[in-house]
């Protein structure tokens, strides 16, 4: 169909677009309110869309054409120079009957980008011509009055526009609000309306700022965000929730659940908006997946910390649309959000950056000072009772410029904001220490015993402070338990020394603590461990070979032989073999090793050598 008009006549009769169509509307809504305009431009385009099919209907070539031809393809004429992206999903129509029914996107509409350019995103849909222009041609075309509708607009938010077209009857009351857009109305009706208008919009005003003046008041009380968040529900009737930029929970309101976002929205959409509302800082409005593949909106602030993206506030709807009065109001309790946020920020960063300053102190001195002691002790921790220090690694896989790395600093702030939470939840006093690329933590004898072991509670600690980590691999090295004060800058030591001995070990661990390397730690160190695996395997590597070729057990044997100090009758029963069985084994064992194990200089060599094996995760005994 698109052939038998030229373009000359297309451009004649098709509306504005592009630039001209962004500064018509942003001069008729600056002039004359958001409702007037949107009157005069549904009104611009129906008259357009009116105007065109009588083109067609003049042409002869128009009496051969299907009324589905005509509705497609005035659809695609348009998108010629509207650069829509138009996609009609569904269509019903009867000639004889002329019932109609339509139903598609307009995935690039110019109208909404030209809106959200000039005025921001708006509450309602914005594309007023394109409406007017499609409801327009088909009404002319089918000879009876259709209204196209939109019910998801790029204008406030949403990821596409979509529409939905029906005839006046089949609206029925859900289109009324709309009809009167579409009436040429004369001065008197119109500055009735404009006065009605103003009205409304002073009843919107009065309201926000009458629910302005109680937000600081929330503040001021000492109730904190949650205060907040209680008068925010009780005044809008619906749920709040506040989040940081991992979009983990900081508050909310009670009625809030524990949604899971939908992962593939969170890595796509969300990361998407993080990046768009950290320069353009407005808010914003999105219609958010679960896991559970439920969907509601959400109507987004951004919350800014001495100018940078700290997190978002949200209002919450599973049904129906935003008000002017919510786009209000979230600012303005974003706003007074940031404010008790830095406050409560600052107040924990200044508490808890004296306590690291206090251990850091203390890590330097081998005399731990009384006057330390004495100031941690009035920050809320006992530091003279048993505890143990637990040393986490951060490696990021892109080591280059690690330390430096503004991303790397956030993420051991971060890191450090969720260990106090995680420890403050189990009622347990903590104190934190950075180091370059390590977090030291003291963790109490108590709290310890309440896991199956070491390991288990630095277990715990991990999934607490790292779950879903994916930058940076993270290995814990936890030391002797350190009965006093004294015996703390010891116990950073071996820490340091069991994340040493992880990373030459082959086995991949991620937690260890100082007591499973046994008494090997007490003497091996970084600059001597080549020398000691070469000894080792010296002095093993031709019974691992043994064992290979004819499928024997003797480094087993060999290690049951060591654990039980030399006790034959022991190591039979712990391997499940007769005591002659046993007795050979060992008998080939020093044959093919070449050491004595009846002299002590022999059992302590292979025990070294045994043990180093262990340690670098060369061997595993189960």
């Amino acid at each position: 169909m698109i052939n038998i008009i030229n373009s000359d006549e297309m451009i004649k009769y098709l509306p504005e677009s592009g630039q001209l169509l962004g500064t018509l509307r942003k001069n008729l809504i600056s002039a004359l309110g958001m409702d007037r305009a949107k009157g005069f431009l549904l009104r611009y385009g129906w008259d357009c869309g009116e105007k065109f099919s009588e083109l067609l209907k003049s042409k002869d070539e128009y009496s051969s054409l299907t009324l589905e031809d005509l509705f497609l393809s005035g659809s695609q004429i348009h998108g010629l120079t509207a650069d829509l992206g138009t996609s009609v999903t569904k269509l019903v129509v009867d000639p004889d009957t002329k019932d109609y029914f339509s139903e598609g996107y307009w995935k690039y509409s110019q109208e909404a980008e030209k809106h959200i350019e000039h005025f921001g995103l708006s509450y309602e849909p914005v594309c007023f011509t394109l409406t007017g222009y499609a409801g327009g041609y088909v009404s002319s075309i089918l000879g009876r009055q259709v209204i196209f509708k939109e019910v998801e607009c790029k204008g406030k938010g949403d990821p596409y526009c979509r529409w939905i077209a029906k005839p006046v009857a089949d609206w029925a009351e859900e289109i009324m609000d709309e009809l009167p857009y579409y009436q040429e109305e004369n001065l008197g009706q119109e500055l009735d309306n404009a006065f009605k208008r103003i009205e409304e919009q002073k009843d919107v005003f009065k309201r926000a700022l009458q629910i302005s003046e109680k937000l600081p008041n929330a503040i001021l009380n000492g109730s904190g965000l949650q205060g907040l968040i209680r008068l925010i529900e009780k005044e809008m009737n619906y749920p709040v929730i506040i989040e940081n930029i991992q979009f983990e929970r900081i508050e909310a309101s009670s009625s809030v659940k524990n949604d899971n976002l939908n992962p593939d929205f969170v890595n796509k959409e969300l990361k998407k908006m993080i990046q768009s509302t950290s320069h353009s800082k407005k808010t914003i409005l999105l219609k958010v997946p679960t896991a559970e593949n439920e969907v509601y909106s959400r109507l987004i602030s951004p919350i800014f910390l001495r100018n940078k993206l700290f997190g978002f506030l949200s209002f919450i709807k599973k049904t129906g649309d935003f008000s002017e009065l919510d786009y209000l109001l979230i600012e303005r309790a974003s706003s007074v959000s940031a404010i008790q946020i830095l406050n409560e920020t600052s107040a924990f960063e200044n508490e808890h950056r004296l306590k690291e300053e206090l251990l850091n102190v203390l890590f330097q001195s081998d005399t731990p000072q009384a006057d330390i002691i004495y100031r941690l002790k009035l920050a809320g921790y006992h530091i003279e009772q048993p505890q143990y220090v637990y040393l986490f690694h951060l490696n990021k896989h892109d080591q280059q410029e690690q330390l430096l790395d503004e991303a790397f600093i956030e993420f051991k702030k971060s890191a450090v904001d969720r260990f106090y939470k995680a420890l403050d939840q189990q009622n347990v006093k903590g104190v934190l220490a950075t180091r370059f690329n390590q977090i030291i933590v003291l963790i109490p004898e108590e709290f310890v015993r309440t896991f199956p072991s070491l390991v288990s509670s630095g277990a715990w600690l991990l999934d607490q402070v790292f779950a879903g980590n994916t930058e940076m691999d993270i290995t814990l090295g936890i030391s002797a338990l350190c009965n006093k004060v004294e015996e703390l800058n010891r116990g950073l030591g071996e820490a340091q020394k069991t994340i040493s001995m992880m990373s030459f070990s082959k086995n991949p661990m991620k937690i260890r603590s100082y007591k499973e390397l046994g008494a090997i730690a007490k003497f091996i160190e970084p600059d001597n461990i080549s020398e000691l695996t070469l000894f080792a395997h010296e002095l093993l590597d031709d019974i691992m070979a043994y064992d290979q070729k004819y499928g024997a057990d003797l480094f087993h044997t060999l290690y049951c032989y060591l654990e039980n100090n030399g006790h034959m009758k022991n190591t039979a029963k712990e391997m499940h073999i007769s005591l002659g069985s046993a007795r050979y084994r060992l008998t080939r064992i020093q044959e093919i090793g070449g050491f004595d194990l009846s002299t002590s200089q022999g059992f302590f060599d292979a025990h070294v050598a045994v043990q180093v094996f262990l340690l670098l995760g060369l061997i595993e005994i189960s």
